[in-house]
């Protein structure tokens, strides 16, 4: 066959009617050659597809799944029979829907983080615990319910309880969206979980329960009488004990903490402090974010605007207790002493205004010197609170509210609980 004119290929170009150039010729067998390098490309794509998905499936075959976990039903009444010797006292084994699961029935901890602890699997999914402290627990429903803060309180079989409800925050809540508190005899018990809050309720009914079907003369089943303001001012003395013992937790002063409080707060007591540097309330009772609610002035004098504070407290923020805390060492204390002297120079106005609240408790003690004035100008102060508000007397007089008057010793650390106003007055008393 002869070849086309002008050297061409001899390859007829359809569109033209004549054999393609040598140029032509060599732009098509590129166009070829392209066209098969990007199939061979998306065929080795495919292939490449397929190996990986092959080695996930050979790794998913070779991994071991994950079981769900197995529920054991744990028996609780041997395990209180087990470990009551040891415990020193009775143990709660409340009697639950036989669709709970106990899971776990055992003492934990030791000293004075013991307590004795019960959990349930409800459902599979949702959890429950039982906590009860035994003698010498301290801080016990700081650590079992995550700091939570009390929301509200009731009565379940005839205990009164305090609510901690933190639905509201979500996943964020961990294991304590709903819990309940109480006391019986001696110990504090507390109900909490992911559960319904009408399981946790139920569940603490059955735990009034069992207290109340406890044999005469085993432990001491009855009720405490201790109220939210014991409550509180025990957890401000344990937190004090802890400063004092070189040992503080610095509680709930973490991001989850500012986060949990940014929608509110619900402090435990309200304290009337000294301005002075080394008397900082939060510190002294190693308290948190949110805990408190301190009001501080030089001499912790009761001012107009720390008696609106205190109403606050009590009336908006529904603090159980009121704590007014004088130290020694009162620069305030010391002023209105100097003050009184006959040749005492002049003090600037506002402060000389300031101190007059301090002037009564130091004609009335002066010849005991500073610790005798300062203590009589602490219960100056009550009275002075209570006198010039109705609202927080009424709240007194109700049995809400408490008022306690207290003394920080700086070299030692220590708070020590002066007199109390309210329905703890009778434990300064005894």
């Amino acid at each position: 066959m002869s070849r086309a004119p002008g050297g061409g290929s001899g390859r007829v170009v359809a569109e033209l009617g004549r054999p393609e150039t040598p140029q032509e010729t060599a732009d098509r067998k590129a166009r070829d050659r392209a066209l098969r390098r990007s199939r061979q490309n998306f065929r080795n794509l495919i292939a490449s597809l397929a190996a990986c998905v092959g080695l996930v499936i050979v790794i998913v075959a070779l991994v071991p799944r994950g079981v769900a976990p197995t529920t054991r039903d744990v028996d609780v009444a041997s395990a209180v029979q087990q470990f009551g010797d040891t415990a020193g006292q009775p143990l709660l084994a409340p009697k639950v829907p036989s669709s709970w699961k106990a899971n776990a029935a055992q003492l934990r901890g030791s000293g004075d983080t013991a307590s004795w602890y019960v959990g349930y699997v409800i459902g599979g999914t949702e959890y429950a615990g039982l906590t009860e402290g035994v003698p010498g627990t301290t801080g016990l429903l700081e650590t079992v319910l995550e700091g939570a803060q009390p929301t509200g309180t009731t009565t379940i079989g005839s205990l009164p309880w305090r609510v901690y409800d933190r639905r509201d925050l979500g996943s964020d809540a961990g294991n304590v969206a709903y819990g309940l508190s109480t006391r019986i005899g001696k110990a504090v018990v507390a109900v909490y979980g992911t559960a319904s809050p009408e399981q946790i309720r139920g569940l603490a009914a059955a735990v009034a329960t069992d207290a109340a079907q406890r044999p005469e003369g085993e432990g001491d089943p009855a009720v405490s009488t201790e109220r939210p303001a014991d409550e509180a001012w025990d957890r401000l003395a344990q937190g004090n004990d802890r400063f004092l013992a070189d040992a503080p937790q610095h509680p709930r002063q973490d991001a989850h903490r500012r986060s949990e409080l940014a929608e509110g707060q619900r402090p435990v007591a309200a304290v009337l402090g000294c301005s002075d540097s080394r008397v900082a309330a939060e510190v002294l009772f190693d308290q948190g974010l949110g805990d408190l609610f301190v009001i501080r002035n030089a001499g912790q004098v009761a001012s107009a605007s720390a008696i609106a504070s205190v109403e606050y407290a009590v009336s908006v923020l529904g603090v159980p207790l009121v704590v007014v805390l004088a130290h020694d060492s009162c620069g305030a204390v010391q002023a209105a002493i100097d003050a009184a002297a006959p040749d005492a120079p002049p003090l600037p106005p506002l402060i000389a205004a300031h101190i007059q609240a301090i002037r009564p408790a130091v004609r009335a003690a002066a010849e005991g010197g500073a610790p005798a004035v300062g203590e009589a100008h602490l219960q100056s102060t009550v009275a002075s609170l209570l006198g010039a508000s109705d609202l927080l007397s009424a709240a007194v007089a109700d049995g809400s509210v408490d008022v306690i008057g207290a003394q920080y010793r700086l070299a030692e650390g220590r708070v020590e609980r002066r007199f109390a106003v309210g329905a703890t007055a009778g434990a300064d008393a005894a």
